[in-house]
């Protein structure tokens, strides 16, 4: 920025005790300082607001690729399923075509082309290893729950008197009764010796 070197500190505060004078030099020298520091923050607002506007448009700049990306995988996707369906419709009608010339093969007497007991293929969906692995896991909680609850059982079995007994925890706090004997002055007494 600007180059000022200690000596020339040293000449603008003479000039400045002699133009300005002791009494006023103080307050003159706050308001300096104020209105540097002022000076300094409205400078680093002004950076804030630039790198900000700049990591914004960067941030667009990659959410466009993102969003071609997606558009190039959408398209080839469904370029792909309509490829499939058509080859799905084309084997359709193939086998449609294929029992035509069964049935004239039969009138024929030739032997047919697609047996009676054989049958189409079924889809089966089998479920992927990251499914059996969250099936497993739900499993394993549940038999984790029923445990916890069986042992909670236990417990309470073994303290039915005590919570015969208790009083409840909202009968307490609406009566306002003290939950500890000493006052606020004697634990303070005892944690500061």
């Amino acid at each position: 920025m600007i180059d000022i070197g200690l000596s020339k500190l040293m000449i603008i505060g003479v000039v400045a005790l002699v133009v300005i004078g002791p009494e006023k030099l103080p307050r003159v020298a706050r308001t300096a300082g104020t209105l540097l520091g002022r000076a300094q923050r409205y400078v680093n607002d002004v950076k804030a607001e630039v790198s900000q506007q700049m990591d914004i448009d960067e941030l667009k700049r990659v959410k466009t690729h993102i969003e071609d990306a997606a558009r190039n995988v959408e398209s080839t996707v469904s370029k792909n399923l309509h490829e499939t369906s058509q080859e799905i419709n084309a084997t359709w009608k193939g086998d449609d075509a294929t029992a035509d010339s069964a049935l004239s093969a039969d009138a024929a007497g030739l032997p047919p082309a697609i047996s009676d007991n054989e049958k189409l293929p079924t889809v089966v969906q089998t479920p992927s290893v990251l499914q059996l692995h969250a099936q497993e896991k739900l499993r394993e909680q549940n038999r984790q729950a029923q445990k916890q609850k069986k042992a909670d059982e236990g417990s309470l079995q073994k303290n039915w008197r005590a919570q015969r007994y208790a009083m409840p925890l909202w009968y307490r706090r609406r009566t306002r009764m003290r939950c500890s004997l000493r006052s606020s002055a004697a634990r303070h007494a005892r944690q500061s010796h």
